[in-house]
């Protein structure tokens, strides 16, 4: 059995997940440049994800903190794609109260 986190709200770091995410492609199409902002002051890196209409999210890079662009150079040609940018956050440890 696993203990509990433990913590007061006001103690709980604020978490803002990225906004605009924007994608741009190439001329030839073999790049698609993505930017977003980075809101959060306290995330360890950015996990990108990507799919297509017929698959599932799945993880393409993972780039660190304050990064606010990534180049994917793997794109599947004449597809349409959905990308995603989310959080690294480091794990929240909080001793557990005392009984």
């Amino acid at each position: 059995m696993t203990n509990p986190i433990w913590a007061k709200q006001d103690e709980l770091p604020k978490i803002t997940a990225p906004t605009n995410l924007r994608a741009e492609v190439d001329l030839d199409a073999s790049q698609i440049k993505l930017t977003w902002k980075d809101n959060s002051k306290n995330e360890t890196g950015f996990i990108i994800e990507r799919k297509t209409l017929d698959s599932s999210y799945s993880e393409i890079a993972k780039v660190k903190e304050d990064a606010t662009s990534y180049i994917d150079s793997e794109p599947y040609n004449n597809t349409k794609h959905f990308y995603r940018v989310r959080l690294i956050i480091p794990k929240l440890i909080r001793p557990s109260p005392t009984r």
